[in-house]
This record gives C-alpha cells, sequence and structure tokens, in this order.
C-alpha cells in the first residue's frame, strides 16, 4: 500500500587464483535435528515476536502503529501467546525429564522379569528336556524374549502360564505370585513412559501451533511498520533497522 504522503517520520531517538583439480564432493551425511535444536528455532522465533512487541508499546510508536492496524488489544492478545507458549515449552521439558526417568524403570523392571523368566525356563529344561522335549515350546526356549518390550511383555504371560500350570521343579505359589508382580510392574512401568511420551508429543503440539500463530503476528506487525515508515523515506531508515525491514525495498514476508 503506498503511503508516500502520509509516511510517518522516524520517532526521535538517542589476482586470479590458480585453478585447482575438479574434485568430487561427497556430501556430508544430513543430521537429524534434535528436538533441543528444533525448540532453538522456536525460542528465536518467540523472543523476536516479543522484542517487536515491546517496542510497538512505546509511546511514540504505539500511535503510529494503532492507525496502521496494530492497536493494544492486538499486542496483549500476542503477549498472552508468547506466556502460553512458554508454558508449553517447560510443560514439554517437564514430560521429556519424567519420560527419561519412566524409561530407566521401564527397563530395570523388564531385567527384573526376564531374569524370573530365565528361571522359569531353566526349571523347565530341567523338568521336561529328556521326558517331554516338546513341552518346552511352551516355555519358549531359546527365543529372545528381549528382543523388544511388546515381546516381552506377551511372551512372559505364556511362559508363566506355562509354569503356573506345570510347576516343574521347584516353581511353587510364591515364585508364581512373585514373577507375575513382576510382569504387572513391568507393564504398569511401560504404561507411564508411554503416558509420558504423549503428553510430551502434545505439549510440543500445542506450542508448535502458538509459534505458527505468533510468527503470523510478528509478520503483521512488520508489514505494518513497513508501511508506516517505507523504505524510500530516508526518514524510515531507523525504525526499518529496529523493526528488522529492508533498508531498500518493501517488506514481502
Amino acid at each position: 500500500m503506498a503511503n508516500t504522503s502520509n509516511a510517518a517520520p522516524a520517532p526521535e531517538s538517542g589476482g586470479n587464483s590458480p585453478s585447482q583439480p575438479n574434485l568430487t564432493v561427497v556430501p556430508a551425511k544430513q543430521k537429524r535435528r534434535s528436538p533441543s535444536e528444533l525448540n532453538q528455532g522456536e525460542l528465536k522465533e518467540v523472543n523476536f515476536a516479543d522484542s517487536l512487541r515491546v517496542i510497538c508499546l512505546k509511546p511514540e510508536v504505539a500511535p503510529i502503529m494503532a492507525k496502521n492496524k496494530i492497536p493494544a488489544p492486538l499486542l496483549s492478545a500476542l503477549d498472552d501467546k508468547i506466556k502460553q507458549a512458554t508454558s508449553r515449552s517447560n510443560a514439554a521439558k517437564t514430560c521429556s525429564s519424567a519420560k527419561k526417568g519412566a524409561t530407566a524403570a521401564e527397563r530395570s523392571a523388564q531385567e527384573t522379569l526376564l531374569n524370573s523368566l530365565s528361571t522359569l525356563q531353566s526349571a523347565a529344561r530341567t523338568a521336561f528336556a529328556e521326558s517331554d522335549p516338546e513341552r518346552l515350546d511352551n516355555y519358549l526356549v531359546g527365543e529372545n524374549l528381549a528382543l523388544n518390550l511388546d515381546k516381552t511383555k506377551t511372551d512372559s504371560e505364556s511362559i508363566i502360564n506355562a509354569a503356573n500350570a506345570d510347576r516343574p521343579g521347584s516353581v511353587d505359589t510364591d515364585f508364581i505370585v512373585r514373577v507375575t508382580g513382576e510382569r504387572q510392574k513391568f507393564i504398569d512401568e511401560q504404561g507411564k513412559q508411554q503416558s509420558e511420551l504423549g503428553k510430551g508429543k502434545q505439549e510440543r503440539r500445542l506450542r508448535k501451533d502458538l509459534v505458527e500463530s505468533i510468527r503470523a503476528d510478528r509478520k503483521t506487525i512488520q508489514r505494518a511498520a513497513d508501511t508506516a515508515w517505507p523504505h524510500y523515506k530516508s526518514t524510515s531508515a531507523e525504525m526499518r533497522s529496529i523493526f528488522k525491514l529492508p533498508k531498500d525495498r518493501p517488506y514481502s514476508y
């Protein structure tokens, strides 16, 4: 939008290189950015928007921005979004920490359960290896029970049920009760880990939505500043620098 006649003035303030061989460059494998690196980009966006919001609230700037459709309520709403984004970020960090703790507890519970399952398999081999070797199939002897968490959960139930029915060797009711409790603890810890994982994903999704909205508001502010202080006016240089606008062309983002 042209604003040549009504542009607001800036408020007052204090040899040739040798030939090289033609080398084939193999591009380095791109590393997947971690969540923390992505958060840094979001944090930069939020801080940038907040800095522009503060500028817009200055007494010498606010009337000009209001005239260009950046009223105080818009800036107040932006402030609320920034606070919410910060809160979501902190919540996501908390979930990540809780997930790490839950994962460690899950692994510990899995290890305890696997040790007891190994005892059941050993008792079954002692009881049936010679007399009824086919029965060992019920105990999944030779399989990797730790292949993944779901396999541990499913296979442990099969082995415990078989041992409860057969009671091989020294396996008694106390042992069955104990290993059943170990399996339940493993399942409970797995549920906690999944819960924290889900909460973290939700918080990051909500935070991402907020950052997108904050980015849109930030661009709206810059567009308004671009209108108020056009690039072709020499008096606009200071304010264009403050609002991070191109010095010799319109803002077009």
